[in-house]
């Protein structure tokens, strides 16, 4: 290891008796300095892991983080006894050439591998973890940037917090935030110009109206120019919270029988929400009698997506029902509740001309199968007539190609 050009600093951890594992150190900490740049650097790390029952387990050791590529576990498996109450676990971590600004941080996980009576399932536990962090060097000039956003009566206040972490003074530095508002137009606003010490800080901000946008989500681009250098950073705008409402449910069905219905969903956010579904409860002077869940469905956003379906009525008589609908999405986000009247008509009743009702052939809807095997009946009579035109035009083309066979036939018969 190079030490004279690597500082490694190692914390102790204190041990909690009551846990089954320790680990020791805790934590591995590296500077790397910019004048190692292209220099193959290797530091050769230990830790110990300690038993504390005195129990019989097996527990993996593997790296994760962004440096996982670069760490090398001589021992990836360890196995405890009552009798080996500590493991040395060792490890090399291969440094890249390049190191980026500020502080990159990995983990070597202890995992506890957990016996299962299935042999194709295996279960475990993270237990502990040996964080390596390595401080890279900041250049000359280099700001870290980060984007808030405040909410104003009228205006929003888009905020860039920068600071001069570099060893140099910034003359000029600004920040320019690009947005697509509610009709996708993109709208620019640009702070003030400032300048910035080494190792100082401050926030740059502007302002844009409210009324160009709506409930939703937006993705702000900030760029940060400061000195012929520039730093972009990317994050979402949310105003209001999803939301999902029943615009139209059918009216009027007929009792004792099975009738379609209709029902809209207006998407009032601005991007597509998935899985979207209703659960309705239908009750009748108050009182629940049924219930049922709607088929799920995919919203663009600002838009309404119809769901065509049936409702069972074959037991329930005429009269006035309510269906409270609850509209759920993301599979954990669901609305209020919303209330919709609608009438049961007596069997037989006509549902032409009644507004809001929606109007087939109800034979149709009361034995769903006969009216499979009638579609494949029609579609077996058209595939016989396509097959019988087909056979027809064959045989035209068959007699085209070979007229002159039947020509000379003619001949010799004259």
């Amino acid at each position: 290891m190079r030490s004279v050009i690597i500082t490694l600093l190692v914390l102790s951890l204190t041990f909690n008796l009551a846990l089954a594992l320790g680990i020791q150190p805790a934590k591995t900490e590296l500077v790397f300095s910019n004048s190692l740049l292209h220099q193959e650097l290797i530091h050769e790390g230990q830790l110990w892991v300690v038993n504390t029952e005195g129990r019989v387990f097996t527990v993996k050791v593997y790296p994760s983080g962004d440096l996982a590529p670069f760490i090398i576990i001589k021992n990836p498996e360890i196995i405890f006894t009552p009798e080996t109450s500590t493991q040395l676990v060792e490890f090399t971590l291969k440094l890249p050439h390049s190191v980026p600004p500020g502080i990159t941080t990995s983990y070597i996980v202890i995992e506890e591998q957990l016996p299962n009576q299935d042999p194709n399932v295996i279960s475990s536990r993270v237990l502990l973890k040996h964080r390596i962090s390595i401080q890279g060097e900041y250049p000359d000039k280099f700001v870290d940037v980060d984007v808030n956003f405040q909410e104003n009566k009228n205006d929003f206040k888009f905020m860039a917090d920068v600071e001069n972490k570099g060893k140099k003074d910034i003359g000029s530095i600004k920040t320019t935030f690009f947005v697509n508002d509610k009709e996708q137009e993109q709208r620019t606003i640009e702070t003030e110009e400032t300048s910035l010490g080494s190792q100082e800080s401050t926030v740059l901000s502007a302002n844009i109206e409210k009324s160009y946008f709506t409930t939703g989500e937006y993705t702000v681009s900030a760029i940060t120019n400061y000195d012929d250098l520039e730093v972009e950073v990317i994050k979402e705008l949310r105003i209001g919270k999803p939301e999902v409402e029943v615009s139209y449910f059918t009216e009027y069905f007929l009792a004792h029988t099975v009738s379609p219905y209709t029902l809209d969903l207006l998407n009032k956010w601005n991007k597509e929400i998935k899985n979207v579904f209703v659960d309705v409860i239908i009750k009748k002077d108050a009182q629940k009698i049924d219930e049922f869940r709607t088929k799920s469905v995919d919203i663009d956003g600002l838009m309404t997506e119809r769901i065509n379906d049936y409702l069972d009525g074959r037991n329930k008589d005429p009269g006035i029902y309510s269906f409270d609908m609850i509209v759920n999405f993301w599979n954990n986000f669901n609305m209020e509740t919303k209330t919709f009247q609608a009438e049961i008509l007596p069997e037989g009743s006509s549902l032409a001309g009644k507004a809001g009702s929606t109007v087939v052939n109800n034979s149709i809807f009361q034995d769903k199968q006969s009216n499979s095997n009638g579609l494949s009946l029609w579609t077996i009579i058209i595939l016989i007539i396509i097959i019988a035109i087909l056979l027809f035009l064959g045989y035209v083309l068959w007699r085209y190609i070979h007229r002159d066979e039947y020509e000379d036939g003619n001949d010799g018969a004259v």
